[in-house]
């Protein structure tokens, strides 16, 4: 590499670390003006710049938080009606095991029976 090509490639890195300086700085300067104006500037590709004032979004998040909260207590009510169902077809359940215990019990007590007159029965 000769001197030219050195010198060269020295202000090509110096002409880099330049720009991102100047970018870094721009950047960190509307960042900061942002923070003691009380908005955030915020510059979409392609577009010019859109100012987001924090107020605006701090409206549009309680008016977000109260429709999640009244969907949640929509939601509960329904799932309430869901457990009283539950409820209702877990009695019927009880019912039915009663039932059916009562049945085992009666037929238990009809087959003791009959083996006992077939004992009688084959003396």
């Amino acid at each position: 590499m000769t001197d030219g090509d050195k010198n060269t490639l020295e202000v090509f890195i110096a002409g880099l670390v330049a720009l991102l300086g100047v970018g870094g700085g721009f950047t960190f300067t509307g960042w900061l003006k942002g923070k003691m104006e009380g908005h955030d500037t915020r510059i979409v590709a392609l577009e010019e710049e859109k100012v987001v004032y924090v107020e605006d979004c701090n409206k549009k998040m309680a008016t977000c938080q109260f429709h999640l909260n009244s969907e949640l207590a929509h939601g509960s009510e329904e799932f309430a009606g869901l457990r009283v169902e539950i409820k209702d077809l877990s009695k019927e359940l009880d019912g039915d095991r009663k039932e059916t215990a009562q049945w085992r019990a009666e037929l238990m007590k009809l087959l003791i029976e009959q083996a006992n007159h077939k004992d009688v029965a084959d003396v």
